[in-house]
Protein backbone atom coordinates (compact mmCIF):
# COMPACT_ATOMS: atom_id res chain seq x y z
CA UNK A 1 0.00 0.00 0.00
CA UNK A 2 3.44 2.37 0.52
CA UNK A 3 3.02 2.33 -3.33
CA UNK A 4 -0.19 4.25 -3.46
CA UNK A 5 1.44 7.27 -1.90
CA UNK A 6 4.58 7.00 -3.96
CA UNK A 7 3.46 7.17 -7.35
CA UNK A 8 4.92 4.04 -8.49
CA UNK A 9 3.82 1.07 -10.70
CA UNK A 10 1.07 -1.32 -8.84
CA UNK A 11 2.78 -4.31 -10.86
CA UNK A 12 6.48 -3.40 -10.71
CA UNK A 13 6.67 -1.52 -8.02
CA UNK A 14 9.43 0.59 -9.91
CA UNK A 15 8.26 2.85 -12.68
CA UNK A 16 6.76 5.80 -12.20
CA UNK A 17 2.92 6.72 -12.89
CA UNK A 18 2.92 10.30 -13.21
CA UNK A 19 5.79 12.51 -15.10
CA UNK A 20 5.24 15.38 -14.15
CA UNK A 21 2.93 16.51 -11.57
CA UNK A 22 -0.33 16.22 -13.69
CA UNK A 23 0.87 13.87 -16.71
CA UNK A 24 0.49 10.11 -16.44
CA UNK A 25 2.37 7.71 -18.49
CA UNK A 26 0.52 5.86 -20.60
CA UNK A 27 2.84 2.54 -19.44
CA UNK A 28 5.46 1.77 -16.72
CA UNK A 29 8.53 3.26 -18.08
CA UNK A 30 10.30 -0.23 -16.31
CA UNK A 31 7.94 -2.93 -16.80
CA UNK A 32 5.39 -1.44 -19.68
CA UNK A 33 2.28 -2.22 -17.47
CA UNK A 34 -0.75 -0.48 -19.26
CA UNK A 35 -1.97 2.00 -16.79
CA UNK A 36 -5.29 3.06 -18.73
CA UNK A 37 -6.61 -0.17 -20.13
CA UNK A 38 -10.05 1.11 -21.68
CA UNK A 39 -12.18 4.16 -22.06
CA UNK A 40 -13.72 4.83 -18.93
CA UNK A 41 -11.26 3.16 -17.27
CA UNK A 42 -10.68 6.22 -14.28
CA UNK A 43 -14.61 6.47 -13.21
CA UNK A 44 -13.35 4.64 -9.78
CA UNK A 45 -11.00 7.19 -9.68
CA UNK A 46 -13.49 10.30 -10.17
CA UNK A 47 -15.82 8.14 -7.09
CA UNK A 48 -12.59 8.47 -4.91
CA UNK A 49 -11.80 12.06 -5.86
CA UNK A 50 -15.62 13.04 -5.29
CA UNK A 51 -15.31 11.34 -1.68
CA UNK A 52 -12.02 12.65 -0.74
CA UNK A 53 -12.95 16.12 -1.84
CA UNK A 54 -15.92 16.15 -0.23
CA UNK A 55 -14.62 14.36 2.80
CA UNK A 56 -11.93 17.34 3.16
CA UNK A 57 -14.38 19.87 2.29
CA UNK A 58 -17.20 19.39 4.03
CA UNK A 59 -15.59 20.24 7.10
CA UNK A 60 -14.22 23.14 6.59
CA UNK A 61 -17.85 24.76 5.07
CA UNK A 62 -19.28 23.56 8.48
CA UNK A 63 -16.67 24.84 10.75
CA UNK A 64 -17.27 28.24 8.79
CA UNK A 65 -20.75 28.11 9.14
CA UNK A 66 -21.21 26.92 12.63
CA UNK A 67 -18.34 27.74 14.77
CA UNK A 68 -16.82 30.94 13.39
CA UNK A 69 -20.34 32.16 12.25
CA UNK A 70 -19.59 32.94 8.61
CA UNK A 71 -22.57 34.18 6.44
CA UNK A 72 -22.94 31.17 3.80
CA UNK A 73 -21.73 32.66 0.48
CA UNK A 74 -18.56 33.44 2.24
CA UNK A 75 -18.23 30.26 3.75
CA UNK A 76 -18.55 28.97 0.08
CA UNK A 77 -15.98 31.09 -1.24
CA UNK A 78 -13.44 29.93 1.61
CA UNK A 79 -14.17 25.92 1.01
CA UNK A 80 -13.79 26.59 -3.04
CA UNK A 81 -10.86 28.41 -2.39
CA UNK A 82 -9.69 25.22 0.06
CA UNK A 83 -10.96 23.05 -2.71
CA UNK A 84 -8.81 24.58 -5.41
CA UNK A 85 -5.95 24.18 -3.53
CA UNK A 86 -6.36 20.41 -2.92
CA UNK A 87 -7.78 19.66 -6.08
CA UNK A 88 -4.50 18.64 -8.08
CA UNK A 89 -3.47 16.38 -5.02
CA UNK A 90 -6.46 14.69 -5.16
CA UNK A 91 -6.98 13.96 -8.72
CA UNK A 92 -3.44 12.70 -8.46
CA UNK A 93 -3.80 10.74 -5.67
CA UNK A 94 -7.29 9.65 -6.79
CA UNK A 95 -5.66 8.21 -10.18
CA UNK A 96 -3.05 6.01 -8.52
CA UNK A 97 -4.93 4.92 -5.57
CA UNK A 98 -7.43 3.51 -8.39
CA UNK A 99 -4.39 2.11 -9.87
CA UNK A 100 -3.24 0.46 -6.86
CA UNK A 101 -6.83 -1.17 -5.88
CA UNK A 102 -7.95 -2.57 -9.80
CA UNK A 103 -4.02 -4.48 -9.90
CA UNK A 104 -5.01 -5.85 -6.48
CA UNK A 105 -8.28 -6.73 -7.41
CA UNK A 106 -7.00 -8.02 -10.53
CA UNK A 107 -4.21 -10.27 -8.62
CA UNK A 108 -6.87 -11.39 -6.20
CA UNK A 109 -9.04 -13.06 -8.62
CA UNK A 110 -6.53 -14.15 -11.35
CA UNK A 111 -5.21 -16.11 -8.03
CA UNK A 112 -8.59 -17.63 -7.28
CA UNK A 113 -9.31 -18.90 -10.94
CA UNK A 114 -5.72 -20.58 -11.13
CA UNK A 115 -6.49 -21.99 -7.79
CA UNK A 116 -10.17 -23.43 -9.57
CA UNK A 117 -8.32 -24.34 -13.04
CA UNK A 118 -6.22 -26.86 -10.43
CA UNK A 119 -9.17 -28.30 -8.64
CA UNK A 120 -10.46 -28.39 -12.37
CA UNK A 121 -7.72 -30.30 -13.25
CA UNK A 122 -6.98 -33.00 -10.66
CA UNK A 123 -10.56 -34.81 -11.46
CA UNK A 124 -11.22 -36.96 -13.68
Amino acid sequence: MLSTFSNRCAKCKTGAIFHHFFFMNEVCPHCGHRFEREEGFFIGSMIIAYFLSTMLTLPILLLAIFKFETELPLALLFASIFMAVTLPFIYRFSKIAWIQIEEQLYQSFKAKRDQANKILKREP
